[in-house]
């Protein structure tokens, strides 16, 4: 923390002289209880958008820190009808961040009482969320973009979603600073509403960034990345790379470091900042798996429901020893330009089966199932990794913040075997993604016709010629459903919830 901070404690006596909520100079550590947190005010959020619902009320508490680049949040909300099933947006129990000015949703943050981001996209950033006896709680770092984060006022607001445990059914939002359920259309309603002040006395804790490739991971690790150590201590860190995968590269503040034989390292004496990198590679003894990402629409839009395996011509796995526990799937999505991150982790799995065609048979549902669905094969080439794509954990469209499209990066990993109708069985592989499919939306063509941008089908006959005389079908999106991009993706507004797709059969 700059020295100048500590000193200028003026300001502090005078916000709170004047009632004005403060956000204290600090970098916490997410989801570790950190002290700095209660070295901050709490402030109540209780403004409800409908105090004479006879149902369960939300309130909750915030605390804000803040350092260069980052505000930084914890919201602990008392909610007795918490949901935790499907949905991340505003319709399913959640809390929502207005960072500076803006309108429209360009300044919103939100972030799932189970830790689903929606809202505005950023590579840096980051939450913590856990369930509680009495409702949830959120903590969140927020990057700063292109606001300047210093000393004096700052435009921010805090709403809860409070939804029953039905879900999707929000009947009140609850507001920290300015009226509640206005931070969307617009930030004058609490423009100005926090004061950012310098801290009582510096942290003498110091950072360590831990920035992992695919293929791995570092423990401990933690949410956002960013370990917060004492002056002077040691610590050690062990890197664990995934089955098939070697270590490749190891430093410190650019400089390679060795791994012991137990694959750790220690940090002796910290008294700095330091920035740990770690990239893993494939074993050659490994063998090289393809698989593609199967994408499919729903009337909500766009959702990546199976990677789909492909053992190669003449292996078949068994189909009944095939389970979800034998894969751990991950997805890295980003957007189409700037490659800022959208979605990342883990995947769940709702079943695995063997196919002879690298196609799903439908879907299995915790109520119902698809109207399509079949049971897997006895054996096949393909090994269909059914993900649990309708689910909190996994329920999010590929597309991003601005209804643009997305980059799909998905990632498995064997932890286990793979037994085959004949042969031994694959128990060391590395799977490459090769492409990425939609049933439907691969059979248009996009263009570019002076200003107009759009997808077009053509119904074609078994020799791929196209059928004269059959209807025209126009759809013309509205609002923000073709994204922001549309001179470079014009599948954008098909993606989208009740997009064209959910009238095309396939």
């Amino acid at each position: 923390m700059p020295v100048g901070f500590a000193a200028e404690t003026d300001n502090i006596a005078i916000a709170e002289a004047a009632d004005i909520p403060t956000a204290v100079y600090g970098t916490p550590e997410l989801g570790s209880n950190d002290p700095l947190w209660f070295k901050t005010n709490e402030y109540p959020i209780n403004r409800s958008s409908a105090p004479d619902d006879p149902r369960p009320h939300a309130t909750g508490t915030v605390r804000i820190l803040w350092d260069e680049n980052f505000l930084y949040a914890r919201v602990v909300v008392e909610d007795s009808n918490v949901y935790q099933g499907a949905g991340g947006d505003h319709t399913y129990d959640s809390v929502e961040f207005f960072v500076g000015p803006g309108s429209n949703g360009s300044n919103q943050w939100r972030v799932s009482a189970t830790g689903v981001f929606s809202g505005q996209s950023h590579t840096d950033r980051a939450a913590w969320t856990q369930i509680t006896d009495t409702g949830y709680i959120v903590e969140i770092r927020i990057p700063k973009r292109d606001l300047t984060l210093q000393p004096g006022k700052f435009t921010f607001e805090v709403n809860i979603n409070n939804s029953s445990e039905i879900g999707a059914d929000r009947y009140e939002v609850v507001s920290a600073f300015g009226p509640p359920d206005s931070g969307f259309n617009g930030h004058e309603a609490f423009q100005d509403s926090i004061e950012l002040i310098p801290a009582a006395e510096p942290d003498p804790r110091h950072s360590i960034t831990l920035l992992t490739g695919t293929g791995g991971r570092v423990t401990p690790s933690v949410p956002g990345n960013v370990k917060r150590v004492a002056h002077g201590s040691d610590f050690t860190f062990t890197v664990i790379p995934d089955n098939g995968k070697l270590v490749d590269t190891v430093t410190v503040d650019g400089e390679p470091v060795t791994l012991e034989s137990d694959n750790t390292f220690t940090l002796t004496n910290i008294v700095a900042d330091h920035q740990i990198r770690v990239t893993f590679k494939d074993d050659p003894a490994a063998e090289q798996i393809p698989f593609i990402v199967w994408n499919d629409n729903f009337a909500r839009g766009e959702y990546t429901t199976a990677v789909i395996i492909d053992l190669g011509e003449g292996r078949e796995a068994l189909g009944s020893a095939l389970h979800p526990g034998l894969f751990t799937v991950s997805a890295r999505n980003t957007t189409l330009t700037g490659d800022t991150v959208v979605f990342e982790g883990t995947r769940n799995i709702s079943r695995v089966y063997a196919n002879d065609e690298p196609k799903v048979r439908g879907y299995r549902g915790k109520v119902h199932n698809s109207p399509d669905y079949r049971d897997g094969l006895e054996s096949g080439r393909y090994i269909v990794v059914e993900l649990e794509f309708y689910t909190e954990v996994g329920g999010s469209t590929t597309l991003d913040g601005s209804s643009n499209s997305t980059r799909q990066n998905y990632n498995i990993v064997l932890n286990g075997e793979i037994e085959l109708k004949n042969g031994n069985p694959i128990d060391y592989a590395v799977f490459k993604q090769t492409d990425v499919v939609n049933p439907i939306l691969d059979k248009f063509t996009t263009h570019t016709f002076k200003s107009v941008n759009y997808a077009l089908y053509i119904h074609k006959d078994e020799k791929g010629n196209a059928v004269q005389g059959l209807p025209l079908y126009v759809y013309t999106h509205g609002m923000s459903r073709g994204g922001t991009q549309a001179q470079i993706d014009q599948k954008a507004s098909m993606k989208s919830a009740n997009g064209s797709v959910a009238l095309m059969l396939p």
